[in-house]
C-alpha cells in the first residue's frame, strides 16, 4: 500500500496570523490542499491521512470540498508534538507499504520528487529530500562562534519517505530514548542507520539526498 501523512499542526504564530498558514488561501484553495492533490495524483490507490489539531477538526468539510478524490482522504487528531501527530497518523494505517510524511505548509511538491522519494524508499528503506545551504552558518559556543562548512550541511525538506516498518522502528526508538542523554544515543543510532544507506542524489533541484 501507499500512504501520505499530511501533518497540519502549525498555529500560524510566526506569521502573526489568526488563521494558521496551512489553511490560508492559495490560488483559490487552502495551502495544504495543493499538496494533498499532488499526492492523490501520484497513484490512484494512494491514501492520504490528514492530521489536524483538535481545534481545527471543523475544517474537514472545507478541505474535502477542494480535494480531487475525497474518498481517499481520512482525518485524525494531532498530538502535543509533531512526533505524536505523526504517530497518530501512522496508527491509521492498516497494512505495510510506503508512507510519505509531509508538512501541510509545503504546497510546492511535484510528481518527479515523489517518484524519486518513492523509488529510493522502496529500494533502501527511506528517502529524505534536502537542499543545499546557501547562507553562512555559524555555531555558537561558550566563548564565541565558529564558521561551519556549509558544503557539508543540508536543509531537510519533506516529504520524508519510509517503508512503514522502518519509520515505526525509528519512532519506537525515539519513544525509548526519552531523556537528553538517551536522545543523543538515538541521534547516533539514526545516523548509523542513514549512513549505512549512503547519500544518493534524487533530484536536480539544488540538492536532494537521502
Amino acid at each position: 500500500m501507499l500512504y501520505a501523512i499530511v501533518v497540519a499542526g502549525g498555529s500560524g504564530s510566526r506569521m502573526q496570523s489568526a488563521t494558521p498558514k496551512q489553511f490560508l488561501p492559495l490560488m483559490g484553495k487552502p495551502v495544504m490542499v495543493h499538496a494533498i492533490n499532488t499526492f492523490l495524483l501520484f497513484d490512484e490507490k494512494l491514501k492520504v491521512i490528514v492530521v489536524l489539531p483538535e481545534n481545527e477538526q471543523g475544517r474537514q468539510k472545507e478541505i474535502l470540498s477542494h480535494v480531487s478524490d475525497p474518498q481517499r482522504v481520512q482525518f485524525t487528531h494531532g498530538g502535543q508534538s509533531r512526533f505524536q501527530s505523526v504517530k497518530n497518523g501512522l496508527n491509521c494505517l492498516n497494512s505495510d507499504g510506503i508512507v510519505f510524511v509531509h508538512d501541510a505548509v509545503r504546497p510546492m511538491i511535484d510528481q518527479s520528487l515523489l517518484q524519486r522519494c518513492y523509488t529510493l524508499a522502496f529500494q533502501k528503506g527511506s528517502a529524505i529530500p534536502v537542499i543545499s545551504c546557501k547562507d553562512s552558518i555559524r555555531q555558537i559556543n561558550g566563548v564565541g562562534s565558529q564558521a561551519l562548512d556549509r558544503s557539508q550541511l543540508r536543509l531537510v525538506q519533506t516529504p520524508q519517505t519510509f517503508q512503514l516498518s522502518v519509520i515505526q522502528k525509528l519512532l519506537n526508538w525515539k519513544k525509548m530514548f526519552n531523556s537528553p542523554m538517551k536522545l543523543q544515543s538515538l541521534k547516533k543510532v539514526e545516523q548509523m542507520y542513514l549512513s549505512a544507506r549512503g547519500w544518493k542524489r534524487i533530484s536536480r533541484l539544488p540538492l536532494r539526498w537521502i
